[in-house]
């Protein structure tokens, strides 16, 4: 079975450890079936900031916005088996730990454990928390 993953970039810092991942899943495509992104206005500033660039819109990944709650995995039905939030901000991280869905991100990783799927938080240089329901 192929995967279907959402990654998530917030604004935190540690643009580099998003863009790296982005890059491996792209090199990986045979093995995923979609990789699906939300990225935060304050990632695009802080990746432009960080990296000097604006590769991300190179990717050859379906982007939604922050906003957009039609994305197929803002529903528990979506059929998405990994979530991973890389840089993770301390205020998604909040959200998440509190319970509130406000976004797109915070909502998929709802939906995420509501169908006993693994979300991965991942904070600038390390794994805050690797959750699975």
């Amino acid at each position: 079975m192929k995967h279907r993953i959402v990654v998530a970039v917030t604004g935190a810092s540690g643009s580099i450890y998003a863009r790296q991942l982005l890059q491996k899943l792209s090199a990986a495509h045979e093995q995923l079936d979609q990789v699906a992104v939300v990225m935060t206005e304050n990632a695009k500033t802080v990746w432009e900031t960080e990296l000097r660039d604006e590769d991300y819109k190179q990717l050859p990944f379906r982007f939604y916005t922050q906003q957009d709650f039609h994305a197929p995995f803002a529903s528990g039905s979506g059929r998405f088996n990994t979530m991973i939030i890389c840089p993770c901000s301390m205020g998604t991280l909040g959200r998440i730990a509190t319970g509130i869905s406000n976004d797109l991100i915070t909502r998929a990783r709802r939906c995420s454990a509501e169908r006993a799927k693994k979300t991965d938080l991942r904070g600038k240089g390390n794994s805050l928390q690797s959750y699975s329901h």
